[in-house]
């Protein structure tokens, strides 16, 4: 159900009552008021005319157009599951005059974008779906632990601080501007939530929906947001078969394949005249994805060999006998276990003078915990991050220091992605109305978390491409800028 402000201040009040010393800052959910004209209708009940149906109309919102109820409509239109855009369905009423409030004309929607300004005009609607859990707010009990802090691991403030950092966005930009309504619905994975949030008479007029996070519930919300056209954004997933076959669909976290089309473009960039050696801990176990790598390396590197190691054959000695005593040498290690990243790692750190090794590591190795620094600074190593945050740039530390004085908080990986997200699309709203998809790629408002760079799946929808690259230097990550 979609959470009003007064029952989430009475449903957090107890957990901030626990939690006497964390002010948490759940009063911040705010929504804006809605001034705007309702449609009426002037008709004879008596008879029953014909309707032509519009992007986003229901059976609940023609019902109230025509003063009449859902069954009336459904008694007239038999076997009909929901009222389809372009098509006309019967109404009570005989012929209807609908008076709206009229809306003034705005400029081509890609200059709006291209020129900077905004449109302060219109108020917009956004669905936000996160698990809050706060059901389980209501029978929490006193924090039994020697550590205080251990609340945060509780399911119900695990994805706080995504909407945390979503609303200060909101904020900045109602500086600039801004006219929303913020929904928020409290939805994780039980698919009845994300049935009774579809059905409140409002959802269908939101202009985004973001989230929710978990698959199942995901798919059905995003299947309403196709039938009825609203862009609906997936925070939290790689999986990239939530974008097939829904051209409304747009995932954040960038995909397999934009990490092999950085990586060709970094060989290209920074890697000419090196030794390229790709090795994985079991080819066959791999193959597919060992073949989406090279195959995106030899499009823009047409002429590049490439030399492949089997580590759980060929060991260490395989990659001694491909490497180049005479050149330096590039080796991309593909491993998704850190047994077999930390053994080649150690095993090339051990090699006496006279090899010049560069190590890349794929696919994420950011994951892993038992890395030796160490070794990686030794061998230059590259790794592929979906996020960096540059904890020394100035727009960096004006968030964390504002986050800190809001929420009496550390933000941590949630609250970046919420405050980057909800910058990107509502700044979009600002800028291109209900045009945001094909403008996505012409947005270049600065974000602190995550870049993104959106290639539209054929007969789907929206993939994030872009992945930063750093390396390791002096105990720190450095980017590698490739653009």
């Amino acid at each position: 159900m979609r959470i009003s402000r007064e029952i989430f201040f009475l449903k957090v009040i107890k957990a901030i009552a626990l939690l006497v010393f964390l002010s948490f800052g759940f009063h911040d959910l705010i929504y804006a008021q809605e001034d705007v004209k309702k449609s009426t209708a002037v008709g004879d009940q008596d008879k029953t005319g014909l309707h032509l149906v519009k992007a986003k109309e229901t059976f609940y919102s023609l019902s109230k157009l025509y003063n009449c109820t859902i069954s009336d409509i459904k008694e007239l239109n038999p076997g009909m599951l929901y009222p389809k855009e372009g098509e006309y369905i019967k109404v009570p009423g005989g012929e209807t005059e609908i008076v709206r409030e009229k809306i003034k004309s705005v400029p081509d929607e890609e200059s709006v974008l291209l020129s900077g300004t905004y449109n302060t005009a219109k108020q917009y609607r956004v669905v936000l779906m996160i698990p809050l859990r706060l059901e389980d707010v209501q029978t929490m009990g006193p924090v039994e632990t020697s550590n205080p802090l251990d609340w945060k691991n509780h399911p119900s403030f695990r994805y706080i601080q995504f909407y945390q950092g979503f609303m200060m966005a909101a904020d900045s930009l109602k500086q600039k501007g801004l006219k929303v309504q913020i929904d928020v619905f409290d939805v994780g994975q039980e698919l009845s939530k994300a049935v009774s949030a579809v059905e409140d008479p409002d959802f269908a007029k939101a202009d985004l929906i973001i989230g929710p996070f978990f698959k199942n519930t995901f798919e059905y919300v995003a299947s309403f947001a196709k039938r009825y056209e609203i862009p609906i954004i997936n925070p939290l997933t790689q999986r990239d078969d939530i974008i097939q076959d829904n051209e409304f669909v747009v995932k954040l976290l960038p995909s397999r394949k934009g990490q092999a089309m950085e990586l060709a473009k970094l060989v290209k960039l920074e890697f000419q005249g090196y030794e390229i050696i790709l090795v994985s801990g079991n080819k066959m176990q791999n193959a597919e994805e060992l073949s989406g790598l090279k195959d995106a390396i030899a499009e823009i590197n047409p002429h590049l060999k490439i030399k492949e190691i089997d580590y759980s054959t060929d060991n260490i000695n395989g990659i001694i006998d491909a490497a180049s005593i005479i050149k330096p040498n590039l080796i991309i290690i593909y491993s998704e276990g850190e047994v077999l990243a930390t053994e080649v790692l150690s095993r090339l750190s051990e090699i006496k003078e006279g090899y010049l090794f560069t190590v890349v590591g794929l696919p994420d190795w950011d994951k892993f915990e038992h890395l030796d620094f160490g070794y990686m600074m030794k061998l230059n190593t590259h790794i592929f991050l979906s996020s960096f945050v540059d904890y020394e740039d100035p727009d960096v530390k004006i968030f964390v220091t504002s986050f800190r004085d809001r929420y009496f908080s550390e933000p941590q990986e949630f609250a970046f992605s919420g405050f980057d997200a909800g910058m990107f699309f509502l700044d979009l709203l600002m800028r291109s109305g209900n045009k945001i998809l094909p403008a996505m790629n012409k947005s270049n408002i600065p974000l602190i978390h995550a870049k993104f760079r959106f290639e539209k799946l054929e007969n789907g929808g929206y993939d994030n491409m872009f992945w930063n690259i750093v390396r390791l230097q002096d105990y720190k990550m450095v980017p590698v800028t490739l653009d």
